[in-house]
């Protein structure tokens, strides 16, 4: 195995998008070699995808350090970036309650840098964007979860905790 390879492989174990990546390149590739154009196109598609992903994450990360150090308007080329590649996935996938919580994110920081620079109509408009966004990742996220009384029942898990609080009163 080659330096490259050994690098590929070791930065898959360390971040599984990445080794989702190589397994469907891979498949892809099988599947090519067995005359299967079709399955091996779906495959570099979703390999493709999931870097794509990993791009808009890195546009993220991009982006916060920017912001950090003051560069506002290039962390908004950065988080803008970041939102159109998600904005794809979720016209392709738009059940996807990662994706939908991604936009909501983007939104969020764009706002966060638009009312560090004093544009606060632009922040309240980002802010008032994400929440879609996030209620629909929310009630996504719930319709995979369990009914509360079978989660207690699933090996390894206990019981859901009582909130003590009495109704109407906030918790501390």
């Amino acid at each position: 195995m080659g330096p490259d390879k050994k690098l590929i492989e070791d930065l898959a174990r360390e971040n599984p998008a990445l080794g989702m990546v190589m397994l469907h390149n891979r498949i892809g590739n099988v599947k090519f070699a067995q005359g299967d154009r079709k399955a091996a196109l779906a495959e570099y598609r979703m390999a493709f995808i999931t870097l794509k992903r990993l791009l808009a994450i890195e546009h993220e990360k991009i982006g916060d350090a920017l912001f950090a150090d003051g560069n506002h308007n290039e962390a908004l080329v950065e988080y803008r970036a970041g939102f159109k590649i998600f904005e794809t996935h979720a016209d392709l996938d738009p059940n996807n309650s990662k994706i939908q919580r991604g936009l909501g994110i983007f939104h969020t920081k764009i706002g966060d840098v638009l009312f560090a620079s004093g544009d606060k109509d632009g922040a309240l408009d980002e802010y008032q964007k994400a929440s879609p966004f996030y209620e629909k990742a929310l009630a996504l996220s719930e319709a995979l979860e369990p009914p509360a009384d079978k989660k207690a029942t699933r090996p390894g898990r206990r019981p859901p905790r009582q909130n003590k609080t009495s109704a109407g009163s906030d918790p501390p």
